[in-house]
Order: C-alpha cells, then sequence, then structure tokens
C-alpha cells in the first residue's frame, strides 16, 4: 500500500515535471521572438532617428526653423 501510494506520487510529480518542461520551452521560445523583435524595432528606431537628424539638417542649412 505504501510502495502503491509512492508510485503514485511520483508519477504525478513525473507528468508535473514534463509538463512543467514543456511550459517552458514555449516560454523561452516566446522570449526568443520578444527579444528578436526588440532587437529589430531598435535598429528601426536608430535608422529614423538618423534619418530625423539628417531632415532637421538639411532644413536648418535652408533656413528652416525648427
Amino acid at each position: 500500500m505504501v510502495r502503491e501510494n509512492i508510485d503514485e506520487v511520483n508519477r504525478k510529480r513525473k507528468l508535473e515535471q514534463l509538463e512543467a518542461g514543456k511550459r517552458l520551452s514555449l516560454l523561452q521560445q516566446e522570449f526568443k521572438n520578444v527579444a528578436v523583435n526588440n532587437v529589430q524595432i531598435d535598429a528601426e528606431c536608430q535608422t529614423v532617428e538618423r534619418q530625423v537628424k539628417r531632415y532637421r539638417n538639411e532644413a536648418q542649412e535652408r533656413g528652416f526653423e525648427q
């Protein structure tokens, strides 16, 4: 009886660990995707900031007020 209870607890724990492992893998993949997306957004922001700076300089050279 005690052995059966121990085996049942071990089976449940193993299933919980497998489910947690799957969930952890999904969360890791989601984190990776978000991180990659953030890097892409940051790169685009830097591109836009350079363009704005260039346009401001051009406007200033042409005598336009900011």
